[in-house]
């Protein structure tokens, strides 16, 4: 039974390494673009529709994390 389990996990490391990157790669977009263009960037953080969408990227980034746990969820 151990090794059933050793070998679902290694065959889940790829899901679970795309869930990591899935979470990290909005952030660091959003980090060039601010080092880019500081001040395109900062209407994001002050203004009633730069919130909107930055409150609408975290809700789809937050999904798609939501979706890669459940697809390679796996009751033991």
């Amino acid at each position: 039974m151990h090794t059933i389990q050793s070998k679902i996990i290694a065959l889940t490391a790829q899901s679970r390494m795309s869930e990591n990157i899935v979470s990290i790669i909005p952030f660091i977009v959003l980090f060039m673009m601010y080092a880019i263009e500081s001040d395109m960037m900062k209407s994001l953080f002050v203004t009633l529709p730069g919130n909107i969408l930055l409150l609408v990227e975290a809700l789809m980034v937050l999904a798609g994390l939501f979706v890669i746990r459940k697809m390679t969820e796996i009751d033991f």
